[in-house]
């Protein structure tokens, strides 16, 4: 019989039989739940570990500040740091190896599920407070379309500004810290209704639909480089 844990791909499989062990012997955990590409089906060899470790409320504070030495029991950690880069302070991002596995662990309470923006696969639980727990379906933040529009032309047109000048760094460095986060991802939820597209830019125009994708290809090509 399949148990949740055997949809982890083969190479996180065994961090995360130990991430279980560890929350199952302390009792301010209640459960691991895994999200991204584990949790929508679409892991690969390639895949890191993406766990939400659901605490207790009156001990969610101490495991978080116990995240590292946490981490530090599950194998041989090379790094560790906490996300507040990525506004997410309850989030430590750990590596480990060999073999390298990224894998990253975020200490939240039974109330946050109520703010969750995904359904995640359940590996293990204490009890019931995962599925009692109250709230609607998990909904991602939604854009304003009319935001991104009012920009999106005029950044596409700076980028390709700089790739007709040989500027290459500079275009990267505007496609990263505008288009990339504020517009691709956030047109990507509107279209799909729900969620954003996982796995970064490569899968983007493979999640969309064909009538949208080429139609995008077409109009950002001409408003870079000219018809």
């Amino acid at each position: 019989m399949t148990t949740p844990i055997d949809q982890v791909p083969a190479h996180l499989r065994e961090i995360a039989q130990a991430v279980v062990a560890e929350a199952a012997a302390d009792e301010r955990m209640l459960a691991v739940v895994a999200g991204g590409s584990i949790a929508t089906g679409t892991s690969d060899e390639y895949s890191d570990l993406d766990l939400v470790l659901v605490c207790t409320p009156e001990g969610q504070a101490a495991c978080l500040a116990e995240a590292k030495t946490f981490a530090g029991r599950l194998g041989t950690l090379l790094t560790s740091f906490t996300g507040e880069h990525v506004g997410e302070p309850r989030l430590l991002i750990a590596l480990y190896g060999p073999p390298l596995l990224h894998v990253d662990l975020k200490f939240v309470t039974p109330d946050d599920l109520r703010r969750r923006v995904e359904d995640g696969l359940v590996l293990w639980r204490r009890d019931d407070t995962v599925d009692t727990t109250p709230g609607g379906a998990a909904q991602w933040p939604q854009p304003d379309p009319q935001w991104i529009e009012d920009r999106f032309w005029g950044w596409t047109h700076y980028i390709g500004v700089k790739i007709a000048r040989g500027e290459l760094f500079e275009a990267i460095e505007a496609w990263a810290r505008c288009v990339r986060p504020r517009s691709r991802r956030s047109l990507s939820t509107v279209v799909r209704r729900n969620r954003p597209v996982y796995g970064g830019w490569r899968r983007w125009p493979r999640s969309l639909c064909r009538s949208c994708a080429r139609p995008w290809r077409r109009r950002t090509a001409t408003t870079a480089c000219g018809p």
